[in-house]
């Protein structure tokens, strides 16, 4: 089985899908696991630390002002979104996923996003209180949608949107 798990931004994004991809591998020995974040991110540092292989997009954010800067910024962004679509097709052409797992920041996008195009079984797991952009975007795409419920402290999996 391959599994790839994107996320990226903050530690709060990448923490939740080493601890998801460490759960796979314990209960299917033998899985392959492969990470995809942005170019530059943090979770170039935190996960190999956790022995695991990364491969990156070139993706940033969108600012949400109307001040030059920040629409000269949002401009480069969309070119930075079909570069990290070509970039997502060649990964999951490469590793060939049986699944992939989004856990939020903006590189899951451009990967879990081809992954649903192309029928291959894909989730996203919200670990925050309040779902990001790219989350309520990728929910309106994948299989399922994974969030922990503080009262119940486990992790509900539906198909529904929560928002």
């Amino acid at each position: 089985m391959n599994v790839l798990f994107t996320c990226g931004g903050t530690a709060g994004h990448v923490n939740p899908a080493v601890a998801l991809a460490h759960i796979f591998q314990e209960k299917h020995p033998g899985c392959r696991v492969l990470f995809v974040g942005a170019d530059g991110g943090m979770e170039n540092k935190l996960v190999p630390k956790e022995g695991y292989q990364i491969r990156t997009v070139t993706i940033t954010n969108f600012r949400r002002s109307f001040a030059p800067a920040d629409i000269a910024h949002n401009l480069g962004t969309l070119v930075n979104m079909q570069k990290s679509k070509k970039q997502a097709q060649a990964i999951l052409n490469e590793f060939k996923p049986d699944l992939v797992v989004g856990t939020g920041g903006y590189a899951s996008y451009p990967v879990v996003n081809e992954a649903a195009r192309r029928k291959i079984p894909t989730a996203v797991h919200e670990s925050n209180a309040v779902p990001g952009l790219t989350t309520k975007a990728l929910s309106k795409v994948v299989d399922r949608v994974m969030w922990a419920l503080r009262r119940a402290g486990s992790i509900t999996m539906t198909r529904a949107r929560w928002w």
